[in-house]
């Protein structure tokens, strides 16, 4: 786990954000123990994590039974304006999760889209390679007109661009990268609803 990372990322967001050190371990927490309930098969406990029903199958395909879990303080919370998103880095096919956070009833819960809202992560693909293009995006799949999106790398907010029809919308962002390994987390907002996928890939290395 790139530690450092997530850490001076959830840094610089909460310095320039609405609340202190407190806020970010609340909502660190939240998904920490989601994640947590997820990995070890408890889902009256998952359940119990989320705001609405609980998209437990698909979660599951991104964190695994079994998943080593990394502790609350290797999270990133990011803002964009009212909404709140979580990431943190997994040994998974995706390399990391994130998800829209609420405060409900004194605790922090995983926010879940309906079916109406839908993001595809890439290019580059998870575990991938940034083209020769140099774009970072993501696909928003929803019908309503007036789609917003954000994303993040390394926990810095990057301007996007965005082309599609009625029903899709494609985002990307040609940002400056060092070789290495990256975390993306992109974020859709439509119709009041919220949804978030996080992964990794690389840039600027051979193979």
């Amino acid at each position: 786990m790139r530690r450092l990372l997530f850490l001076l990322a959830g840094a610089v967001v909460i310095g320039a954000g609405c609340a202190g050190g407190d806020d970010k371990e609340s909502a660190a927490d939240g998904l920490h123990e989601f994640l947590v309930a997820v990995s070890e098969g408890d889902q009256s406990a998952a359940t119990e994590r989320a705001s609405g029903r609980a998209k437990l199958r698909a979660v599951r395909e991104r964190v695994p039974r079994g998943v080593e879990i990394p502790p609350a303080d290797d999270y990133a919370v990011l803002r964009d304006g009212p909404v709140t998103v979580v990431a943190t880095e997994l040994d998974t096919e995706f390399g990391a999760y994130a998800a829209p956070v609420m405060s409900e009833e004194d605790k922090w819960k995983v926010a879940f889209a309906s079916d109406a809202l839908r993001i595809v992560e890439g290019p580059p693909p998870p575990r991938g390679s940034v083209g020769p293009d140099e774009r970072v995006g993501f696909a928003v799949y929803s019908s309503d007109p007036d789609v917003t999106a954000a994303l993040w790398i390394d926990g810095e907010k990057h301007q996007l661009a965005g082309a599609g029809g009625p029903e899709f919308t494609r985002y990307w962002a040609t940002p400056e990268l060092a070789p290495g390994t990256h975390t993306a987390v992109a974020l859709a907002r439509a119709r009041g609803e919220e949804a978030a996928v996080g992964w990794t890939f690389t840039a600027g290395l051979p193979g």
